[in-house]
């Protein structure tokens, strides 16, 4: 099973942490490939991060406050496509070609994915190269002034070996295509995540339900979506804020972008994930920070890092370590490390 992507999340106007060397921990690639060696994010932002040192690509068609995503060529690292959940671009930086309707620069989809903390997730398609799974979700309110929103998931299938790179700028040849486009749920909050089946062959598909405390994972292999599992676990948080599935499959974080509130636990949660069962448990809190936006582990899943996007008390846009490889609470919430130096206006963050 190659590993899934989990979410670039750009920093637009407001911020960016790429965390390369912190507090002496030597990142090492998890796997010897190289489809989450680019980094397309923000306006226009584009970045090779397979390397020793980041090197800046060409301009991207993207410009996006918060969520993105992209995916890499395996074997070279080099860009096969990239969505901000509602537009889809190629390598080349072109619009993807449609079932539908003719390709646009501005990309495919339909929706408002502007404001999305993880507006994009890409997965491969088990069992069909050269074709992928992108899912798409809309912001926990409407930019369409709707007070009560309920955001939709959409899944979509883009076909990349109709993509032929041109010789110049006048070739036609195809740039790749959005084969199918359906919507998965509504009514959840910013918070999409992935985690690989034990089979070899499918993933799980993770999100949060909005105003509940409840999990809904969807079994998606090479046909499509094969189970839904629903778990009300943990505390009901703040819509904002990232979830992320630890490099090993076994733990979820989630992050609360919010102070305490009647309704919403400001706290970053830990959970176990059962990734047979496609089940979170055991829920544990994080103590000490509230308004927690991006979350990172480490390659090796024994630490977590959490940025802090509101000053509380004598922290101002701040990244947090913790040492995560013992899973308990007090444990966890003691070993936390301010990391020196953070940037101002940080909410958003990547480990590469």
């Amino acid at each position: 099973m190659k590993p899934w992507h989990d979410q670039r999340v750009a920093p637009g106007l407001i911020g960016l942490a790429a965390l390369a060397l912190l507090s002496g921990f030597s990142v090492q690639k998890a796997v010897a490939q190289h489809q989450w060696d680019t980094w397309v994010f923000g306006y226009g932002g584009c970045i090779d991060v397979g390397s020793e040192e980041a090197r800046p690509l060409p301009r991207s068609q993207i410009e996006v406050n918060e969520g993105s995503a992209s995916i890499s060529d395996p074997a070279t690292g080099e860009l096969i496509f990239y969505s901000n959940g509602s537009g889809v671009w190629n390598g080349e930086h072109y619009g993807l070609d449609s079932d539908w309707g003719p390709s646009r620069p501005d990309g495919i989809l339909t929706g408002e994915t502007y404001t999305t903390t993880q507006a994009a997730l890409i997965l491969p398609r088990p069992g069909h190269a050269g074709h992928y799974y992108l899912f798409s979700l809309e912001p926990s309110s409407s930019l369409r002034g709707y007070s009560e929103y309920d955001p939709p998931l959409y899944m979509t299938t883009v076909d990349m070996t109709t993509w032929k790179k041109r010789e110049s700028p006048l070739d036609s040849y195809g740039r790749g295509r959005v084969t199918l486009w359906g919507l998965v749920e509504r009514d959840l909050t910013e918070k999409l995540t992935a985690v690989p089946h034990p089979d070899g062959c499918s993933y799980w598909v993770i999100a949060h339900r909005k105003h509940t405390n409840e999990f809904i994972a969807w079994r998606v292999g090479g046909d499509g979506i094969e189970e839904r599992v629903v778990t009300p676990v943990g505390a009901q948080v703040n819509p904002a804020g990232y979830l992320k599935a630890s490099p090993d499959g076994t733990m979820l974080a989630m992050g609360s972008s919010s102070l305490p509130t009647y309704w919403y636990r400001p706290a970053t949660q830990l959970f176990r994930f059962d990734a047979r069962g496609g089940v979170p448990f055991d829920p544990i809190e994080i103590l000490g920070d509230h308004h927690t936006y991006g979350l990172s582990f480490s390659p090796d899943s024994r630490k977590l890092y959490v940025s802090i996007a509101v000053k509380v008390g004598d922290l101002l846009d701040t990244v947090v370590q913790y040492d995560v490889s013992v899973y308990d609470s007090a444990a966890i919430s003691a070993s936390r490390i301010v990391i020196p130096e953070s940037i101002d206006s940080l909410i958003r963050m990547e480990l590469v």
